[in-house]
């Protein structure tokens, strides 16, 4: 059971992965396209601006689902390495919970803006602006995928947390460049 959602974890991840090189090379080429227009024929195509803004909505959306996967998402640890491993541990577990308290929310507040925006249509791109809003609650049921796991397996393994980061260090040790940094 376990061994299958992790499979299944990482095949969404690749998934949001491939989706934002999409995103992104969208992002780019209908940047590149206004930017042309607009510099080089000296009329702007109406359509990018709004297709771009768009795609930064996507493109946010996605990273956040994938950073929560990947356990990416800026964090400052300064005043939790120096608190006792058992408040480091609740602080983590509190924290894990509120970000799906959160993306339970993005998932509801999301259904309802898509709901009433479907009637709504947006000006340059004659779409219902519902697409837009629809990255809201897709993406958080993803994050909400990634973080009941992430929820049980700090409660499971307890004792084991605060665990070692991705460099192996433990939180709040040096690195050996800031090591490095330090010797000289």
């Amino acid at each position: 059971m376990m061994r299958a959602s992790l499979m299944l974890q990482r095949r969404l991840a690749r998934l949001l992965e491939l989706l934002l090189i999409a995103v992104m090379i969208g992002l780019v080429a209908t940047t590149a396209v206004q930017v042309f227009s607009r510099y080089v024929l000296g009329s702007p195509v109406p359509w990018t601006e709004e297709l771009a803004r768009y795609l930064l909505v996507y493109l946010t959306f996605v990273g956040c689902a994938l950073a929560i996967h990947e356990h990416a998402h800026l964090r400052i640890d300064v005043l939790l390495v120096r608190l006792p491993v058992q408040l480091q541990r609740v602080i983590g577990l509190l924290t894990t919970a509120s970000l799906l308290i959160t993306a339970v929310l993005l998932v509801w507040y999301g259904i309802v803006f898509t709901e009433l925006s479907w009637g709504t249509v947006s000006p340059a791109l004659a779409q219902s602006i519902a697409w837009i809003y629809v990255a809201m609650p897709v993406t958080g049921a993803v994050m909400a995928c990634y973080l009941v796991p992430q929820l049980i397996d700090r409660v499971a393994h307890w004792n084991d947390y605060p665990r070692a980061d991705a460099d192996g260090d433990e939180p709040g040790a040096a690195s050996p460049a800031r090591q490095e940094g330090a010797a000289s």
